[in-house]
């Protein structure tokens, strides 16, 4: 009796001459960003990112995204693409620093991302009164740093030694005791009402401050460091990105996202 013969995923079996293929059937987003990728993925990357995609679009999450990053890729290029769209694509500046699989580093004086989202410019999922975003950091440095934002929305995990810090359509920021004492894990902020906003990490609401919301004007959007009202960057971190996004959720949603990035960044082994 003639063995199946494994040929690029088909079981072929020699005496009926014919095949029994295990085909995985691809999100078409998932298809899109895999020919945005200078090298194509291997199949088991595929799988993933097409896991991650088919969690965001089945919660109703995915169209509620402006941008989503996963910067721990398989190489820099792809670590740089806006998996949404062919827009608001990384640009680094000043050299950061990548790592297969666990993302991108600044060295906390002058390297950061560009988003080349703009908060002034509008036309996006996001707005001054419902939107919502994180940041996954996969190292630790308990210091005043800013790892995501512009000058009226950001977040620095453990700002200071215990203290996180977020803007949500507000110019001033507001801190909140961290719920440990590492600043690795997802940092997260949901804006639904002109009232309050939600501070989150890792899926958990840590406090919902009622502060109103005043602006949503940055002129831009770094990873690494944030805008001022300018676009100069400043205050800069050298912790490591490993994801990021930016759009509309609630509080519920950024759970989704929370569960869908930590999947992927477990696997890779860049959480």
């Amino acid at each position: 009796m003639s063995r199946p013969r494994q040929i690029a995923g088909s079981s072929f079996n020699a005496r009926s001459r014919g095949y029994a293929r295990n085909i995985v059937v691809y999100e078409p987003e998932a298809i899109a960003l895999f020919a945005r990728f200078t090298t194509l993925p291997v199949d088991a990357r595929k799988t993933l990112i097409n896991n991650l995609v088919k969690a965001l679009k089945t919660a109703g999450v995915w169209t509620k995204l402006d941008a989503l990053y996963l910067t721990a890729a398989a190489d820099a290029q792809a670590g740089q693409r806006n998996w949404i769209a062919d827009a608001f694509n990384l640009t680094p500046v000043n050299s950061p620093t990548f790592t297969a699989d666990r993302g991108y580093a600044g060295n906390g004086s002058s390297s950061y991302l560009n988003t080349g989202i703009s908060l002034a410019a509008g036309g996006l999922k996001a707005t001054q009164d419902a939107n919502g975003c994180g940041v996954w950091l996969n190292t630790s440095t308990a210091q005043s740093l800013t790892d995501m934002g512009g000058s009226d929305w950001s977040v620095g995990a453990n700002s200071s030694p215990g203290n996180a810090s977020f803007r949500n359509s507000k110019s001033g920021s507001q801190t909140i005791a961290a719920p440990d004492a590492t600043d690795v894990g997802l940092w997260q902020s949901s804006r639904q009402a002109s009232g309050s906003y939600s501070q989150m990490k890792n899926g958990v609401v840590l406090a919902t401050p009622s502060i109103v919301s005043g602006s949503f004007a940055s002129p831009a959007i770094y990873l690494g460091c944030r805008s001022d009202g300018a676009g100069t960057p400043v205050v800069f971190s050298a912790r490591r990105v490993a994801a990021a996004y930016f759009g509309n959720l609630s509080v519920a949603e950024n759970i989704v996202m929370y569960n869908a990035i930590n999947a992927y960044l477990t696997a890779v082994g860049g959480a």
